[in-house]
């Protein structure tokens, strides 16, 4: 008898404004940037830096609102990518100063609410 293996995809709609959809762009291309030994020489990281390109190349909307499908991989990448962006201000101590994180030291802003989106839907 054989047996076959299924293979579930998760995937995530999230509804992204245009400065959203610009920020998430902006914001994988610099976690790319930031972790670039890692990205080219550990394992996890070209898995990691494979699926940044996924999401660098996805079919963003420059005239509206979209709903844009992620994978869990995906949602995971950009969840890393927010928390790495999201402590690095909070390490500097001029994230509060700036408006760029809260008193409690989470990202505020248009990153915010994507971080807000991404809480919701993992």
């Amino acid at each position: 008898m054989t047996k076959q293996l299924e293979l579930v995809l998760h995937t995530y709609d999230l509804e992204l404004t245009i400065d959203e959809q610009t920020e998430l762009v902006d914001l994988i291309i610099y976690y790319c940037e930031s972790n670039q030994q890692w990205m080219s020489e550990c394992e996890d990281g070209i898995k990691e830096c494979e699926i940044a390109d996924q999401i660098r190349h996805l079919p963003f909307s420059s005239h509206h609102t979209e709903t844009i499908t992620f994978t869990s991989d995906q949602i995971y990448c950009i969840n890393h990518a927010l928390n790495q962006k999201e402590e690095s201000w909070n390490d500097n101590g001029e994230g509060f100063e700036l408006g760029i994180v809260d008193k409690e030291g989470h990202l505020t802003g248009v990153l915010g609410d994507i971080d807000k989106k991404i809480e919701e839907v993992i």
